[in-house]
């Protein structure tokens, strides 16, 4: 699926739907916009499985093990 940033907690220059703990956003916010869009989709968040954003050939092979990696911790998502 793909989302919009429209909706969501976040305020200021963040403002609407951030799903990234890694942008100085309020980390309560990021966690209640991944909620929502959860439960828009109809999943657990808990199934959620979040990496930390880099622009290279690299890839990372997820498994059911990682669910819920980087859900309400940056330190814990995939690098």
């Amino acid at each position: 699926f793909v989302s919009t940033r429209l909706g969501g907690y976040s305020q200021a220059h963040l403002q609407r739907l951030n799903l990234s703990l890694n942008v100085q956003d309020d980390t309560e916010n990021v966690i209640k916009n991944r909620v929502a869009l959860a439960e828009a989709v109809g999943f657990s968040p808990d199934s959620y499985c979040f990496a930390n954003q880099v622009h290279s050939p690299n890839i990372s092979l997820i498994s059911n093990q990682d669910r819920g990696r980087g859900m309400y911790d940056y330190q814990d998502c995939i690098k």
